[in-house]
């Protein structure tokens, strides 16, 4: 073999081990992302389905609930306010805002969600 076969086949092999190191590196990031953002759809819908299951009156309004689950920050917000239409029937408004926190080193992610309860339709 000459020097310049040798050369050839040494800069394809190294090109090939870049892109395939490189694709690597970027599943795994998806992954870590994806992971985190499956915790915290969970984290949310653990916490809306908490308030769904209470009775509407005993709901609390109240401006920031902060709580901490392991790696998340989880804030709940709950407002009354009334529909205008409907004979002026009052609802809360429930957003629950689930974030991981910044000392741990997994990609940032935040999940937001939002539901509305009625006293008429609340079990």
């Amino acid at each position: 073999m000459t020097l310049a076969e040798i050369l050839v086949a040494i800069g394809l092999v190294s090109v090939v081990l870049v892109v395939m190191i490189g694709t690597l590196i970027a599943g795994l990031e998806a992954l870590q992302k994806g992971t985190g953002y499956n915790q915290a759809n969970i984290i949310a819908q653990r916490t809306t389905e908490l308030y769904k299951s209470m009775e509407y009156s005993s709901i609390p309004v109240d401006p920031d609930i902060i709580t901490y689950e392991p790696g998340f920050t989880v804030k709940t917000n709950i407002a009354e306010a009334t529909y205008p239409s409907a004979g002026a029937s009052k609802y809360k408004k429930i957003t629950v805002n689930v974030s991981n926190r910044t000392e741990t080193q997994a990609k940032s992610v935040s999940v937001k969600m939002i539901i509305y309860l009625f006293p008429d339709i609340q079990n």
